[in-house]
């Protein structure tokens, strides 16, 4: 997932504006003239994200200065899917974005509904800041747009996964049900790498159907609780199990992973794990510490 891509998905603001050049323009599918200006590809972007549900990005493609995200999303009773072309110039900045929408129907409802949210923002400024819950590219889910104020924001998402070592990672038997199971992880700054026994119902699960979902969390007090919850996809990258055939994609999880757990010296695969990269479709975050009232709440009887 490209650093717009991320972004988006976690309805950062913040880090949107940062990747934007001054002049930047927004081509809609939905009017003839593009938006112009840093400050109102902002707005325009900031209401996509109040307006899309259960956001996702399925796919993309990178060219030299051009990058094509591919998402599914709903407006209402309306699914629709499209793609974001975003255009940088040779400093990495973001000169054009053009989102393209299919059905027609969903996109009447997504112009009905942009047209209300961009009129609840102040013209002429940019918009408020919108703290991720992960890091429309990896957009938060339905629940996380009810819960901004508590969300972590992408670099503190980042920080976060980077720091903590234990996950909990959730599975699909063959019958659909669920399997959940702590594991170490490391975090590249776009997606999860996961050392698994070849030999368990996790990697067996995901031979069968590689959704996964992850969450990453802490806190004991209510007030205290924080956490990440990342869903995508599970692909095992190299041999498995791992032993000693090089591998580049490899390399980094694998320095990241010594460095976390094995005292920072090399990496030594135990002819048993394999890896499991996962890449990441939705990202949800939240901080209950970031809203003091929280602390006053009733506490439950014997608690």
């Amino acid at each position: 997932m490209n650093r717009f891509g991320a972004a988006m998905l976690a309805a950062d603001m913040t880090a949107a504006a940062r990747l934007l050049h001054p002049d930047a323009t927004f081509t809609s599918p939905a009017v003839f003239k593009p938006y112009r200006g840093r400050d109102a590809v902002l707005r325009v972007l900031t209401a996509a994200t109040q307006t899309f549900e259960d956001f996702a990005y399925t796919g993309e493609t990178h060219g030299p200065g051009v990058d094509v995200l591919r998402f599914r999303a709903r407006v209402g009773r309306y699914q629709l899917e499209g793609v974001d072309i975003v255009t940088t110039d040779e400093d990495g900045l973001i000169t054009d974005v053009t989102v393209m929408i299919r059905p027609l129907r969903g996109l009447e409802a997504l112009v009905a509904a942009m047209q209300q949210a961009l009129a609840r923002q102040p013209d002429g400024t940019a918009p408020e800041q919108a703290p991720v819950t992960s890091p429309p590219g990896v957009r938060p889910v339905r629940a996380q747009k009810r819960a901004r104020a508590i969300a972590m924001s992408l670099d503190e998402v980042d920080a976060y996964l980077r720091g903590e070592r234990t996950c909990r990672v959730a599975t699909a038997g063959a019958d659909g049900s669920p399997h959940v199971a702590p594991l170490w992880y490391v975090w590249d700054g776009s997606r999860v790498w996961l050392n698994s026994l070849v030999r368990s119902q996790r990697w067996t699960d995901l031979t069968r159907n590689s959704r996964i979902s992850i969450v990453v969390d802490g806190g004991t007090e209510f007030h205290e609780l924080h956490g990440v919850e990342l869903s995508g996809r599970a692909s095992a990258v190299g041999e498995a199990p791992r032993g000693t055939e090089p591998n580049d994609e490899l390399t980094e999880p694998e320095r990241l992973f010594a460095a976390k757990y094995m005292g920072g010296g090399p990496f030594i695969a135990d002819g048993r794990h394999g890896w499991l990269r996962v890449d990441i479709e939705k990202l949800v975050s939240w901080d209950f510490r970031k809203n003091p009232a929280l602390r006053s709440m009733p506490r439950p009887a014997g608690s």
